[in-house]
């Protein structure tokens, strides 16, 4: 039965959140990650004290956690290295929630 990993990233301060998800997409698209993982990287809008869209779900679905977790580690650490280089500081990422 296939596993899912799900995490979300909350920005503030981004002005362009659909030009990150792009160019995350886009590293990740060279990496060739296994057939048997869908990965969804998307925007993630949620609403607590008003509504935020400047969130990132990310989404693997795939056999095992390990695999999922490895994945994800990689999806992280290029998405810490992007928002560096753009000069993003205020970001958090929740904790990866394997189901």
């Amino acid at each position: 039965m296939p596993r899912i990993g799900f995490r979300e990233c909350h920005f503030v301060k981004v002005s362009n959140i659909d030009g990150l998800i792009e160019e995350l997409k886009k590293s990740v698209n060279d990496w060739g990650i296994p057939k048997e993982y869908d990965l969804r990287i998307y925007k993630s809008v949620y609403a607590c004290c008003g509504v935020s869209d400047s969130n990132i779900g990310v989404e693997i679905i795939g056999p095992d956690e390990k695999g999922i977790k490895e994945i994800d580690m990689k999806i992280m650490s290029e998405l810490i290295g992007l928002c560096q280089k753009k000069g993003f500081e205020y970001h958090v990422c929740d904790r990866i929630e394997i189901a």
